[in-house]
């Protein structure tokens, strides 16, 4: 074989970051399909389990912030893998924690408790979920990064609390609530 030739058989080989971010492509279109078909689905898989919705939807919808940024940096899929399990645990916490905020009356109150006590400790939680991930000291992350996260929160959460306790009806609010955490995990995913 001529050397043009074996040029033009290797220039016909994807590279391997196009293939990558094409990879990334079809996993960002099968989260979302997956989010609709689950929230389409929302009732039959409560049957199941009262908490699976949350898990699935809490996976779903943190891989899919991450997904997002990642199409446009480059792709980690041990980082994708990370901020699906902490949305499969966030997903169960934050769905006993609006269970739990239901239960406070009046509504003003249960906004604030849920930015005093659950922004903070949402925050906490996830910085020490990453540093066991990342095998990193929890003072020193903690130190480093708490403040900014939660002034960040803070521009995010206390609009999506006043929403969904003051207008949408308690089944909804969870959904909401991963929704706008997709905007969080890109906000997140900004910042660490």
């Amino acid at each position: 074989m001529t050397s043009e030739l074996k040029d033009d058989i290797e220039n016909l080989k994807p590279k391997e970051g196009a293939r990558t971010k094409w990879l990334m492509i079809l996993i960002t279109l099968l989260e979302s399909i997956c989010i609709f078909t689950l929230i389409e689905n929302r009732e039959i898989i409560d049957n199941v389990h009262r908490l699976l919705n949350s898990i699935l939807l809490g996976i779903l919808t943190a891989g899919l912030g991450q997904s997002l940024i990642q199409l446009f940096r480059r792709v980690y899929y041990s980082r994708l893998a990370k901020f699906c399990i902490w949305g499969a645990i966030n997903g169960i916490l934050s769905s006993l924690w609006i269970d739990t905020l239901l239960k406070i009356e009046p509504t003003s109150l249960r906004i604030l408790v849920d930015q005093s006590v659950g922004t903070p400790f949402f925050q906490s939680a996830f910085i020490l979920f990453n540093c066991a991930w990342e095998n990193t000291d929890f003072l020193s992350s903690f130190r480093q990064t708490f403040l900014k996260m939660l002034g960040t929160s803070y521009a995010v959460w206390p609009l999506c609390s006043i929403i969904s306790f003051n207008f949408l009806p308690p089944h909804l609010i969870f959904p909401f609530n991963c929704f706008v955490n997709v905007l969080w995990t890109l906000a997140l995913g900004l910042i660490i």
